[in-house]
């Protein structure tokens, strides 16, 4: 007997089949994409924390480059580290020196800050000089990196292990400068590395077996894992797939074991520019508990809907207007504005169909209104930011729309122009007096012709009636379509009145040394006359009332006049060495080969009657005064022949070469030589090594030697051996500024 089934028991049966199949194709396909979605959901999670983790050690860095900058420039830490270079070792200036800068290293080691200790290394030598931690002070940084690189620019190191805190450490440093641009030394501190512990372990703990870590490019863990409390870790390495590809300068997601053997999701990014590898772990067993439970719950509903489906089969088959009428409930509730309504999919014809594309068409309004909402949202998060930082800024800050009407002003702005925030925003800047008076509406206007920046130093008062200086620049751009104009203005008025009284200070300076320079002379030329008489009388008595006098007298005539003549003597050096300066020449093209020809036949008695030698090697031409090249050759050649050994016939050797656009001149003898301690003596004025009645002079030849040669923007040196000669250093540049020569004559 044939079986004969209506519509409804058709449609029935390949209800069931069809719903069996779809049911196990759904749940396998469910969990599967579960699983996948889970995965990539708890890798974003990873990747979330560990992008905030990266910006949080970011901001860390940053801000301690920032307190190291701002802890060298300081005009204190400046002022006590220039008087503790110059003053003797030991001494109390010294002392005070060290402990003012210790006392202004205490602050930014205190609880809670970035560094745990600050130092001021000596840049020639890298010694610690002064530290907040009196251990450091007398070791060496030559060879570290954050003073090789603090010595030219705010630094902060790699991770590196320190020996002394038996961990690793991170350190920062910055050069403390001059006024005159010269480098005095530099500030370094360690970072607190508790604090990048916090800064790393933070939030790790939302879930129960999140982990974040760093390790440096050997493997050595930089903070302390979750799981692991002995600090001896620290001294340890790992080896992990992350941490292999980590070093290696990949970043990823990846599934492995852990440092625990336990299988976890970990995320691992290399960052290059600090050398460590940051890693964010989760135990899979965790990250994936849901989906064992979810099989099940995919498992028990897939039966027990195919059950139903039996069930209801021909009730479904006997009404088809049941999905026409759930689409057109779907369309009302969507088109008021339901998004989230999905029509119930019950069939796969046509109308089964149309309720796909029905749930498919909300789902994508919906989407689409989420993301408008989202990006609604972020557009007020990112004003609200901007907000923020205008309000907080130290800068005054003001936008002005085309009319000139301001619609936009903080604080700072109002203050530094004195008037309330809401006077500023209801000012329209060509009705402004001082815009007027000061220029800064011209400046406006050419920026609004010009379309670029344009920027003015403008005077005003303030509300106490002081002078206040502001720096304004006038910056347009485009909004909506409309021309804006944004106004900055920053309070400069402590750099400008520094400014004005270095200036008064330098004209003061250049004053006094012209009043010194003329008084030398003066006092030099006004000498000479006296002195004449002396010599004068003198020698009168000696040749025509000599036998009038006993041997005590005789001696007493002799000892005079040879104290006249070294008298004449030191006047004349001391009126060569005011001459440096006082009656220079403008520079011009020398020869040194003819000065050093010429200098030869001035000393040629001299040099014959010590038996002595020079050899002069080829000299180069150079911008200079002859007269003063003539004199530093002949006072150096002089000296290298006056005090020679009685052993060797004197010797006298003058070379020079050229090297990166200087003239390094040579000045060599085999005389007595000197010890190096008093290498900064002889070059002052009457310094003496030896004394009269052993050699003669009056002590000012290397004086002018030395100030010829600062006049020439160069410098002397020497080196010496007692009993081995010397060897005199002159580098001078080969060609000289226009405006030094013209300064200069």
């Amino acid at each position: 007997m044939r079986l004969r089934l209506g519509i409804t028991g058709k449609l029935a049966i390949i209800f069931v089949v069809f719903g069996a199949v779809l049911l196990v194709g759904l749940g396998v396909s469910a969990y599967v994409t579960g699983r996948t979605g889970l995965q990539e959901a708890v890798t974003a999670e990873l990747l979330s924390m560990e992008l905030e983790k990266q910006r949080a050690l970011e901001r860390w860095l940053t801000e301690a480059r920032v307190d190291i900058t701002a802890k060298s420039a300081s005009p204190a830490v400046v002022e006590q580290s220039a008087i503790l270079l110059s003053a003797a070792p030991g001494s109390p200036e010294a002392l005070a020196a060290h402990d003012r800068l210790v006392a202004e290293f205490r602050p930014a080691v205190a609880t809670e800050t970035t560094l745990t200790d600050l130092m001021f290394i000596e840049v020639e030598t890298a010694e610690v000089l002064v530290s907040t931690d009196a251990r450091e002070e007398g070791k060496f940084k030559e060879n570290l990196s954050y003073f090789i690189h603090g010595k030219s620019e705010p630094f902060v190191s790699e991770v590196y292990y320190s020996t002394s805190l038996g961990r690793p450490a991170i350190a920062a440093a910055a050069p403390v400068l001059a006024e005159d641009g010269r480098v005095l030394g530099v500030i370094a501190g360690r970072l607190d590395m508790d604090i990048l512990q916090s800064l790393i372990s933070q939030r790790t703990g939302l879930r129960h077996s999140a982990d974040s870590y760093l390790v440096n490019a050997a493997g050595l863990l930089v903070t302390q894992p979750r799981f692991v409390t002995d600090p001896a870790v620290l001294r340890l390495s790992i080896s992990t797939v992350a941490v292999q590809r980590g070093v290696e300068g990949n970043s990823g997601v990846a599934l492995y074991d852990g440092y625990r053997g336990v299988p976890v999701i970990g995320a691992y990014r290399w960052l290059p520019e600090y050398r460590v590898l940051l890693i964010t772990e989760l135990d899979q067993a965790e990250a994936l508990a849901h989906m064992a439970a979810f099989g099940r719950t995919v498992a028990w509903a897939s039966g027990l809907v195919l059950a139903l489906g039996a069930a209801l089969a021909f009730a479904f088959a006997r009404s088809f207007t049941r999905p026409i009428l759930a689409l057109q409930t779907g369309v009302q509730r969507v088109s008021r504005g339901d998004l989230e309504h999905r029509v119930a999919v019950k069939s796969s014809d046509e109308i089964g169909r149309l309720a796909v594309a029905f749930n498919e068409m909300a789902a994508s309004l919906e989407q689409r209104t989420a993301e408008h909402r989202q990006a609604e949202q972020r557009v007020s998060e990112a004003l609200a930011f901007s907000n923020t930082l205008i309000e907080s800024s130290t800068l005054g800050i003001a936008a002005y729309g085309s009319s000139g009407q301001c619609v936009l002003a903080n604080e700072a702005f109002g203050t530094m122009v004195g008037a309330t925030q809401e006077q500023v925003l209801r000012q329209n800047y060509n009705q402004i007096e001082l815009w007027h008076e000061s220029g800064l509406l011209e400046s406006v206007r050419e920026a609004s012709r010009s379309g670029t920046e344009t920027r003015r130093e403008i005077l005003t008062a303030s509300a106490s009636g002081t002078d206040v200086w502001l720096d304004c620049r006038v910056t347009p751009f485009l909004s909506a379509g409309e021309s804006h104009l944004l106004l900055t203005i920053d309070d400069i008025s402590a750099s400008k009145q520094a400014e004005l009284t270095l200036q008064d200070y330098a004209t003061r300076l250049e004053q006094s040394n012209r009043d010194l320079q003329e008084f030398a002379y003066v006092a030099s030329h006004d000498l000479q006359e006296p002195l004449r008489k002396v010599q004068a009388f003198s020698d009168r008595l000696v040749n025509k009332y000599e036998d009038a006098f006993d041997e005590t007298g005789r001696d007493y005539l002799r000892r005079m006049h040879e104290a006249g003549q070294r008298m004449q003597i030191l006047i004349n050096d001391l009126l060569g060495f005011s001459r440096v300066s006082s009656r220079a020449q403008r520079f011009a093209k020398v020869d040194l080969n003819i000065v050093a020809r010429d200098v030869v036949s001035d000393l040629e008695d001299h040099i014959e009657r010590v038996k002595g030698r020079v050899e002069v090697g080829h000299l180069p031409t150079i911008d200079a005064d002859p007269t003063q090249m003539h004199q530093l050759l002949q006072n150096l050649i002089g000296n290298a022949l006056r005090f020679y050994s009685e052993d060797s016939e004197p010797l006298v050797r003058v070379v020079a070469e050229i090297e990166g656009g200087e003239c390094r001149l040579s000045v060599e003898d085999n005389g007595i030589g000197f010890d190096m301690q008093y290498l900064d003596r002889i070059f002052k004025p009457f310094q003496r090594l030896h004394g009269r009645e052993d050699y003669e002079g009056s002590g000012m030849g290397l004086a002018i030697c030395r100030r010829v040669v600062e006049r020439h923007g160069g410098s002397i040196t020497a080196n010496s051996t007692p009993g081995k000669g010397a060897t005199f250093l002159v580098t001078v540049p080969i060609l000289q500024s226009r405006e030094t020569s013209e300064d200069d004559a």
